[in-house]
């Protein structure tokens, strides 16, 4: 199997060149944190270390995104997981992952628009249709 870090992708078609700083960095995640502002999104990426501990994420860097890189990033994310499962297949979230949205809006999130609580909660529904492990546990 190739090295994926030798493999350099194709550049996009847009005109605009990419270049690597010296300073460039690359790393694993397999933990994301989200904080959100009015102004950006911060993405804190870490890694599950179970020789700490067996619940233990060691958190390795974070990105900060504009609103509308990251609307662009989902819009790119999107694209690359429907062409990864059209060529593997559905990609399996464990049980517990995701956490349900509930019917009905907590108190503590008053000051969230209705209307946006609302598409969250069918944007969840909508995935659990399409990824039934990722609901909540069955007792």
């Amino acid at each position: 199997m190739a090295d994926d870090k030798t493999h350099t992708p194709e550049q996009p078609k847009t005109g605009i060149e990419y270049k690597e700083c010296e300073d460039f960095v690359e790393l694993y995640a397999n933990n994301v944190q989200f904080f959100s502002s009015n102004w950006d999104l911060e993405l804190h990426l870490g890694q599950l270390d179970q020789k700490q501990g067996p619940n233990v994420v060691v958190q390795k860097a974070s990105v900060t995104l504009s609103w509308a890189t990251a609307k662009i990033l989902w819009y790119f994310l999107s694209l690359n997981l429907i062409g990864h499962e059209g060529d593997f297949g559905r990609i399996i979230i464990p049980t517990g992952i995701v956490p349900e949205v509930p019917a009905h809006k907590p108190k503590e999130l008053a000051h969230v628009k209705d209307e946006a609580f609302q598409a969250a909660r069918k944007f969840y529904l909508d995935f659990v249709a399409r990824n039934p492990e990722a609901g909540p546990r069955q007792s």
